[in-house]
């Protein structure tokens, strides 16, 4: 019964993986279906702080009880959105990401042939499921100059109202006119806004908890607790649970270009907790107990996150969109560095989760895509998964920070007839 119920919700969603078919599939104006050994093959692609080495899926720990037919529920919602777009559309970084992959699969164009092809597999029929990855992806591991960084991040849920009432006086601001977004030299986004032809960063957390924004119509909810807003920004979507029973769904609509300063170092370096005992649970707890001092920490964070609302009912499954623009799954949707993996990027990583039941670590190897960005997301093997929404996601990313392995598995492209 549980199988049957999630072929119809795949079938539903996706609309069209329909037969099960491997082997020669047909795929006009795509060419033909590309060969594969199955053994890596290739010399190492050495470029700047990261190295590409070509792999076999014998490599991947823990590929041969991946499920691989769940996944292609995540992976067709892709294929929809990259196939609704004008061809060739750059994913990501403006310049495409490492060079080596911007030339494989920086554009929307690189996905034409396997995203064709996963029309024709059934999603119920594990081994076509297999088949159709192996046979158009080939696996290349990425390697940086340190090791591999797993992290976990999720979409809060606090209280807040529509309108400024009785408990609910902190505002969410959207998106502010005047913050503008220009492509850095190196490829990077830069928030700022122009001051006397100059781009300088904008307002400041504390200069906009003192009310530079005030009176501007930018108000989009407001919420009680200044902690629950600050956590929703470091997480960059969330949703606002009114208490007419209502849902309000937020997503990331830009930053004010200041830098990041991760508070919980602030509070180790003045002693409030050490080292090994910081985490998303302990840094939120330690504000809300003391909060007096709360603001004055959080300000020591200048960056500061605007929101816009998604407009739409939640569904069962999906998040908030990423910045990619696909609504995110959890366990299968990440964020990445996209000057080194371009958006939209298959990936295959290999870490350790705390499970739920126990606390303790467990070994977690999974398909996932690279649909997301963020501010505190830098490097070539720096991965942070979406798990979710809701308290049990919020414990799973708060605790979730392991060493790990990364993969990258590149579009084959279909061999000219």
């Amino acid at each position: 019964m549980k199988r049957q119920r999630k072929s119809w919700v795949f079938r539903q969603v996706c609309g069209f993986l329909m037969v099960g078919v491997v082997g020669v599939w047909p795929l006009s104006g795509f060419g033909q279906i590309p060969s594969t050994s199955g053994v890596a093959s290739g010399p190492a692609i050495e470029e700047d702080s990261v190295t590409f080495t070509p792999a076999s899926y014998q490599d991947l720990p823990g590929w041969e009880k991946e499920k691989v037919g769940r996944f292609l529920v995540a992976l067709s919602t892709q294929c929809q959105y990259f196939l609704a777009k004008p061809s060739n559309s750059p994913l990501g970084n403006p310049l495409g990401g490492a060079p080596f992959l911007a030339a494989r699969s920086g554009s929307t164009a690189y996905w034409n042939g396997a995203c064709a092809a996963l029309k024709f597999v059934h999603a119920g029929d594990e081994k076509a499921a297999r088949e159709f990855v192996e046979r158009w992806f080939k696996p290349y591991r990425v390697s940086g100059e340190g090791q591999a960084l797993v992290t976990g991040y999720f979409e809060p849920e606090i209280r807040g109202s529509l309108y400024r009432q009785g408990l609910y006086q902190i505002p969410v601001y959207a998106r502010p006119p005047d913050l503008k977004t220009v492509v850095a030299t190196d490829g990077s986004k830069v928030s700022g806004s122009w001051q006397n032809g100059t781009f300088v960063p904008y307002w400041s957390r504390a200069q906009i908890n003192s009310g530079v924004l005030s009176g501007r119509q930018l108000e989009l909810l407001w919420v009680a607790d200044p902690v629950d807003l600050f956590f929703l920004q470091i997480q960059g979507s969330g949703r606002v649970l009114l208490e007419d029973g209502r849902t309000v769904r937020l997503a990331y609509a830009g930053k004010n270009g200041q830098p990041y300063v991760p508070i919980g170092r602030v509070l180790v370096q003045q002693g409030a907790l050490k080292s090994e005992e910081v985490s998303m649970q302990t840094v939120a707890r330690w504000l809300k107990q003391h909060s007096k001092q709360a603001r004055q920490i959080m300000e020591q964070n200048p960056s500061y996150v605007f929101f816009r609302v998604v407009e739409g009912s939640a569904t069962a499954w999906q998040g908030a969109p990423g910045t990619l623009g696909v609504g995110l799954i959890p366990g299968r949707s990440a964020a990445v560095d996209p000057r080194y993996l371009p958006l939209g990027s298959l990936l295959w990583v290999s870490t350790h989760v705390p499970s739920l039941k126990t606390g303790q670590q467990k070994s977690w190897s999974h398909l996932v895509l690279a649909q997301d960005t963020g501010e505190n997301i830098k490097g070539p093997e720096r991965i942070d998964l979406y798990m979710g929404w809701g308290e049990k996601a919020a414990w799973k990313a708060g605790y979730l920070q392991s060493e790990g392995a990364v993969y990258v598995l590149v579009p084959r492209q279909p061999k000219t007839p």
